[in-house]
């Protein structure tokens, strides 16, 4: 909850991904994919829902909210995989001695079919929808020709990066905003950025993730 969160965040991101490496590995080691054929039958069902049960529900949800079909289409073909923190919970259980290996093979495998099945279906999602439109499959979802407005503040573009909120910083940045430019203030220092009516980003410039969150591409 404080305000340099992100920043830690972004500088602690090659560490977890290290851990995160060593945790799959792990994981690997301890897996026996007979054990996920033998219970093949388990595995496909699993697979099924996960591919078609998670886009169909996120499908419902999204369009609920007032998105269009395109947009609940695309958004729910993201989700048709099982993540990482399933297989945190299996290694849990596995731990504890609730279950044989046999269960964790049988994750494994969901997580190879569902992961390499929804990379397809996000990288085809545009034609799929428009296959599914033409046939009639999406009319039970509202369609929404005007979708809602973004919330404010997460856009980036044509905006002024000031970075350093030192005393020349500072007065950039109230000359440009009394200009009418739109200006975004970077400071590793959460509190130097105490004050300013403009948008704020905490962090350091030296991290290419600080950059891309502040948009550089187009400022």
């Amino acid at each position: 909850q404080f305000p340099f969160n992100d920043d830690l965040r972004r500088r602690v991101q090659p560490l977890m991904n290290f851990c995160i490496a060593v945790f799959f590995v792990s994981l690997g080691v301890e897996m026996d994919f007979g054990g996920g054929l033998a219970d093949l039958g388990t595995t496909a069902v699993l697979s099924l829902f996960v591919l078609l049960g998670n886009p169909f529900i996120f499908l419902w949800i999204i369009a609920r909210m007032g998105y269009s079909r395109r947009t609940s289409f695309r958004a729910g073909v993201t989700v048709a995989q099982i993540s990482e923190f399933s297989f945190i919970l299996i290694a849990m259980g596995l731990g504890a001695g609730l279950y044989g290996t046999n269960i964790l093979s049988i994750t494994a495998l969901a997580g190879l079919v569902t992961i390499t099945g929804s990379a397809y279906l996000i990288r085809y999602s545009d034609p799929l929808f428009r296959r599914f439109e033409a046939w009639g499959l999406l009319r039970w979802l509202p369609d929404q020709p005007v979708e809602p407005e973004p919330v404010a503040g997460g856009d980036r573009t044509g905006h002024v990066i000031v970075v350093g909120m030192n005393t020349l910083g500072r007065e950039l940045v109230q000359r440009l905003q009394a200009r009418g430019e739109r200006v975004l203030a970077v400071d590793t220092d959460p509190t130097k950025l105490v004050g300013l009516f403009v948008t704020i980003l905490t962090g350091s410039v030296e991290y290419a993730s600080v950059l891309l969150a502040a948009g550089l591409a187009e400022a």
